[in-house]
């Protein structure tokens, strides 16, 4: 059973989506938040032991054997918390939510009437600018030109977050996660694998719940 403070208990009585996602969360994780974060963790810590999955497929963690707490620790296994961190928005209105994707679909649509516009005979940059094959220094600067346009578009358009509840938008902060570029699940495994199972469990919740396109264009 999961137990909160008074105020992140209010907060789950007021938002019927987060109230959703905390009675859908697999056993052996909590909820919290603060002002500015939400936070899924696992109660339990995992462990973490060296591996090599590079050149394997994509199904490798598809295995028999399904590891729990109640199994030997590794010996080598190095101990992490596994957790969801989000930034907590208050959730626009139907209204500003509308006209901020009308305004950024206004920026792309100029932005790809100018990349229509790029010429020909320039010069040609090769496997990550390592080679380039050099052309007519004009059509380059006129290229330069349109480039520069097309980056000040891009610094304008607004960033609307991926994920709402009820009451607010929630920005998914992917350094605060175990996943990250800097734990590359490519190179090791978790202890127990059904810590890694509820973790996809949580992902997919998080997709299906709280999805800012289903909830202001339902019936589309």
């Amino acid at each position: 059973m999961l137990v909160f403070c008074a105020s992140a208990q209010s907060l789950f009585e007021k938002d019927s989506i987060l109230n959703k996602v905390r009675d859908s969360l697999p056993k052996g994780w909590t909820i919290q938040h603060n002002d500015l974060l939400l936070i899924i963790s696992r109660v339990k810590p995992i462990y973490k032991t060296p591996a090599n999955h590079i050149n394997e497929p994509l199904d490798i963690h598809k295995d028999n054997r399904i590891s729990t707490d109640d199994d030997p620790i590794p010996a080598n296994g190095r101990k992490d918390t596994l957790k969801f961190v989000f930034r907590m928005l208050p959730r626009w209105s139907e209204q500003k939510y509308k006209s901020t994707e009308k305004y950024n679909d206004t920026l792309m649509a100029k932005i790809v009437k100018l990349e229509k516009q790029y010429k020909s005979g320039g010069t040609r940059y090769i496997n990550k600018g390592t080679e380039k094959v050099k052309g007519d220094s004009a059509v380059d600067a006129y290229n330069n030109k349109i480039q520069e346009k097309v980056v000040a578009l891009e610094k304008q358009i607004v960033n609307i977050p991926n994920y709402c509840t009820q009451h607010y938008f929630l920005v998914y902060l992917k350094e605060n996660i175990i996943r990250n570029s800097d734990n590359d699940p490519r190179f090791y495994d978790i202890f127990p694998k059904q810590a890694e199972i509820d973790m996809q469990r949580i992902n997919t919740l998080i997709d299906k719940c709280c999805n800012a396109y289903s909830a202001f264009h339902k019936g589309e």
